[in-house]
């Protein structure tokens, strides 16, 4: 009579990136948000010295990918603020809000699951119209983003 084992859970790929310090965001321009450190990185999605904005996808492991962004700006009262997740330079998916946060700063958090191959990069984008440069608040826990593959 044949033996049957379970199967081996997948090995997890993907990688948390953050900004550990704030980045000024220059009035109503998308900005790519730089990430200079990592929680985790599995395979080489990202780089702390090079294009540190950049998720890029190492050759082999194509597939669906879950990203989530999360970007805190500093307190301001003045208009509104925008976050998105960028394809090779173009935008993939965006999320605005009129409130920009009075004394508060304001939270901004994204998500989105997109089919990428082998060099493929992905991004993290903030915006802001304040009237004037306006930083993002650094941190592991403020100003991240999160690649998995899926599938």
């Amino acid at each position: 009579m044949p033996t049957w084992a379970a199967p081996a859970a997948p090995a997890f790929v993907g990688a948390r990136i953050f900004n550990s310090t704030a980045q000024s965001l220059a009035n109503s321009t998308w900005t790519a948000i730089t990430m200079n450190s990592e929680t985790y990185d599995t395979d080489g999605f990202h780089s702390t010295s090079t294009n540190t904005s950049r998720v890029t996808i190492p050759a082999g492991l194509g597939g669906y990918y879950l990203a989530i962004g999360n970007l805190q700006f500093t307190a301001n009262a003045t208009s509104w603020r925008g976050i998105g997740i960028y394809k090779n330079g173009s935008e993939v998916v965006g999320a605005y809000t009129d409130y920009a946060g009075g004394t508060l700063g304001t939270v901004k958090i994204i998500s989105d699951v997109m089919n990428l191959v082998a060099t493929d990069y992905i991004e993290l984008y903030g915006r802001q119209n304040s009237g004037g440069n306006l930083n993002t608040t650094g941190g592991s826990n403020v100003s991240w983003f999160t690649v998995m593959r899926v599938g």
